[in-house]
This record gives C-alpha cells, sequence and structure tokens, in this order.
C-alpha cells in the first residue's frame, strides 16, 4: 500500500507541470500538503524506543534531537508510525535481549497512556482507520 500510495502522490505532483504551466515552489508545495492531508501516509520504521532508551526526551512536542517527534511528524502528513523494537544483534536470544525487548514495548505503551491525545496502539486495519478519525498518530 506504501508504494501505491507514493505513486499517487508522485505522480500527482508530477502532472502538476505536465501541461507546461509553471508553478512556484511554494504553489507546488501547497499541493503537496493538501494531498498528504487527503492520503494515508504511514512510516513503518521509527526507532524512537531505541533512542529514548538511551536518550529519554518528550516527542509529544518538538525535539531537537533525533528524526521523529509528534510535531515534525504530524506538520509532515504522517498519519501512522509503526515504532521498531530494535535489538542488537549481538544480544542474541539471550535474557538481556528479551528484557529490552521488553523494556521496550512498556515505552512504548507508556508513550500512548502519557499523550493519549498523540498516540495509540493499533493492532489492526480497523483500528488504524478508527484512531485516524480521531487525529492520532
Amino acid at each position: 500500500m506504501n508504494k501505491f500510495l507514493f505513486i499517487i502522490l508522485f505522480g500527482g505532483l508530477m502532472n502538476l507541470n505536465a501541461e507546461g504551466n509553471t508553478k512556484t515552489d511554494d504553489e507546488l508545495f501547497n499541493r503537496a500538503v493538501e494531498l498528504s492531508k487527503k492520503l494515508l501516509i504511514i512510516d513503518t520504521h521509527i526507532d524512537i524506543p531505541y533512542r529514548l532508551k538511551h536518550h529519554w526526551e518528550d516527542i509529544s512536542v518538538k525535539t531537537s534531537n533525533g528524526h521523529f517527534d509528534y510535531e515534525r511528524a504530524t506538520q509532515g502528513g504522517l498519519n501512522a508510525a509503526f515504532m521498531s523494537i530494535y535489538i542488537p544483534a549481538d544480544l542474541g536470544e539471550s535474557n538481556e535481549a528479551f528484557e529490552l525487548a521488553d523494556t521496550l514495548i512498556d515505552m512504548v505503551e507508556y508513550l500512548t497512556k502519557t499523550y493519549p491525545n498523540k498516540f495509540a496502539i493499533a493492532v489492526s486495519t480497523e483500528d488504524v482507520k478508527n484512531q485516524l478519525l480521531s487525529d492520532r498518530v
């Protein structure tokens, strides 16, 4: 689905100048923002739990460290973020690996409980649809 959405978005932007119309950068940007509000945009790999384990900060507001926070995600049109639970390969299947995974999952759950108006957990496509109606990432 991500490829399909990307093709629609990319194709939509390319057609703006297809007939020789000259559009300014601002007009193209505004059209991209308009399209981003109409399409479902999902980022399927956000490493925020591992980052927060090593450097905690409030991602419900704009941050200066890292590539993800709620403010910038929503400004960019992101509708859903898949939080990755990264475990270093050198931990293998050790107890430490399982404990780290549990800690990172708990961290994601903590974010949804602390900022319920900004973050939610979806376990099905129906959850994603319902939560999009309530403006959550």
